[in-house]
C-alpha cells in the first residue's frame, strides 16, 4: 500500500481528566496537509504546527478520517499533560472485524522525529506523543473500530512516578471523502 505522498491527515487528540471524568476532543481540521509524512512529521517536531481550537467532542461526533485518497495519518497527544501512547504494546489496536488490510506501516514517533515501528521497541528516551500509518481509500462507507492504548504518568508517591494504562475509544469512522 502507497499512501499519496502529498496527503497527510493530523489529528490531535486533546485528553484530560476532570475529576472522575475523561474529556477528550480533537484539535485540527480534518483538511490534510499538502505534504508527505516525512514533510509533516519534520514540520509538527520543528515547532511548526499550531494546533487550533477544539474541534469536535468524541461524544457528539466520532473521529472520521475522510481518506478519500490513500493517505498518511498521524494521531497526536497534545503536549498538555503527562499523556503518551504505550510503548509496551501497539498504541493502535483494532477490535474485532476491522478491515486491517486497510491500514499498513504502524510506527511511533519520537519528538526527534524518529519513528519506530509498532512490532520493534521504541527507541526514544522521551514520552510518545505521536504515531503514525497509512490508509487506503475505501470502496465504501464503513466503520473500522480500534482504540487508542495511552498510559497517564502520575505521581503515586513523592518522587515515583508511575504510568496508569488508559484505553481510548473513539470509534473511528472512514466515509471516503464523502465528508468535509
Amino acid at each position: 500500500m502507497t499512501p499519496d505522498p502529498n496527503n497527510t491527515i493530523v489529528r490531535e487528540i486533546e485528553a484530560s481528566v476532570n475529576g472522575n471524568g475523561l474529556r477528550i476532543c480533537y484539535k485540527n481540521p480534518q483538511k490534510p496537509f499538502a505534504k508527505s509524512l516525512a514533510e509533516t512529521v519534520k514540520h509538527i517536531t520543528s515547532g511548526g504546527y499550531k494546533p487550533t481550537a477544539p474541534q469536535c467532542d468524541i461524544e457528539v461526533e466520532p473521529l472520521s478520517l475522510n481518506c478519500a485518497t490513500p493517505s498518511s495519518v498521524i494521531f497526536m497527544l497534545s503536549d498538555k499533560g503527562n499523556w503518551q501512547f504505550a510503548t509496551d504494546t501497539a498504541p493502535l489496536q483494532f477490535k474485532e472485524g476491522a478491515d486491517k488490510s486497510r491500514y499498513s506501516n504502524f510506527c511511533r514517533v519520537a519528538p526527534d522525529g524518529t519513528s519506530y515501528p509498532f512490532d520493534k521497541p521504541y527507541g526514544g528516551s522521551a514520552p510518545c506523543r505521536m504515531i503514525s500509518f497509512s490508509a487506503v481509500a475505501p470502496v465504501a462507507e464503513y466503520v473500522d473500530r480500534f482504540d487508542f492504548v495511552v498510559d497517564v504518568i502520575h505521581e503515586n508517591k513523592p518522587g515515583k512516578k508511575s504510568p496508569l494504562r488508559l484505553i481510548i475509544d473513539p470509534d473511528i469512522r472512514n466515509p471516503g471523502g464523502s465528508g468535509s
